[in-house]
């Protein structure tokens, strides 16, 4: 209680009489608890529901809202590493620090993107 009843005056969490017009404090009457409702989307058997959503399912392999299914993550990888494998094959005919570089920051990329299509994405 945060003020007397009778005058107002401020008290202490654990007062037991107001210091200004020495009444005893009146402690508030509980509040009673509202019922869970017995219809509805919340409600089995009376009861509440702690859990009134499904939990999501990921998978990498079934098609989510935004991702390809199995078939085009696999195209998209085949063609992610067969052009890995042409730029090696054409910087190795070159020769020099270069090839390390560009090879190493392609495979850098191609990593980052293989990662975003393999994504576990939430499936219905």
């Amino acid at each position: 209680m945060d003020a007397c009843r009778s005058c107002g005056a401020h008290l202490g969490p654990d007062a037991q009489w107001c210091w200004q017009c020495y009444r005893p404090v009146e402690q508030p009457l509980p509040t009673p608890r509202a019922e869970a409702p017995t219809a509805g989307p919340l409600a089995r058997g009376g009861a509440r529901s702690d859990d009134p959503l499904p939990l999501p399912r990921y998978s990498r392999w079934k098609a989510g809202a935004t991702t390809f299914g199995p078939v085009g993550k696999i195209l998209i990888t085949a063609a992610v590493v067969g052009f890995g494998c042409l730029l090696f094959l054409a910087f190795r005919i070159v020769e020099g620090p270069m090839v390390i570089a560009d090879v190493g920051g392609y495979a850098i990329l191609a990593g980052l993107l293989l990662r975003q299509v393999w994504r576990r994405v939430p499936i219905s």
